[in-house]
């Protein structure tokens, strides 16, 4: 994986890194909150998709041991007994995926393109959302539709490529999105869990 996808050459110019392999079928710990409590942070993995990115050098023969190469994390604080749901991509919603959303008190989910065809009309591209991986914010099964009966208390759509119109805050898209109560991610955002 790591000669597939060369993250770590370009961490480690601006930060030190530690390697962990997560698993779909273990939770991990990953250990005190503060120093001196006994508050700790589950995180468990949760498949989204088999699809290598284009980007990634990858082959059968690299690794075949390796079935999803994109993963939601659930982290759970077990203190507080709430949980943040990351996916910063979702090709699709599927039954899992919805069960740990639906037990998610934030979600921090994919928000990469507002409609399905949006990089085709403005020439950028020649596939649509989903044909990259993404699920688009808008349109019946887009990912508002598909979160608006979620019961989180926070919404955060994350992963946002700039094309997207709900980087506007005056935009009739942005308007749409926070009327369903959803937030759009900024930078330096913090959450609470």
């Amino acid at each position: 994986m790591q000669s597939a996808f060369p993250v770590i050459p370009m961490l480690q110019n601006y930060c030190s890194w530690e390697w962990q392999i997560l698993s779909p079928d273990v939770r991990q710990r990953v250990g005190s909150l503060e120093e001196g409590t006994k508050e700790t942070i589950t995180v468990e993995t949760v498949p989204v998709s088999k699809k290598a990115p284009l980007y990634a050098r990858w082959s059968q023969q690299d690794d075949g041991s390796k079935d999803f190469w994109e993963v939601g994390l659930v982290f759970h604080n077990e203190s507080s007994d709430r949980r943040l749901a990351y996916f910063p991509t979702l090709e699709s919603i599927t039954p899992s995926i919805e069960s740990c959303l639906r037990k998610a008190d934030i979600l921090m989910v994919d928000g990469t393109f507002w409609s399905e065809n949006e990089l085709v009309r403005m020439g950028a591209a020649v596939r649509d959302s989903r044909s990259m991986g993404h699920l688009p914010i808008s349109g019946q099964s887009g990912i508002a539709e598909r979160l608006a009966s979620i019961p989180a208390k926070r919404k955060i759509m994350i992963h946002i490529n700039n094309s997207n119109p709900i980087l506007k805050k005056d935009s009739i898209e942005r308007y749409a999105l926070e009327q369903l109560g959803f937030e759009v991610a900024y930078d330096g955002m913090e959450v609470e869990v």
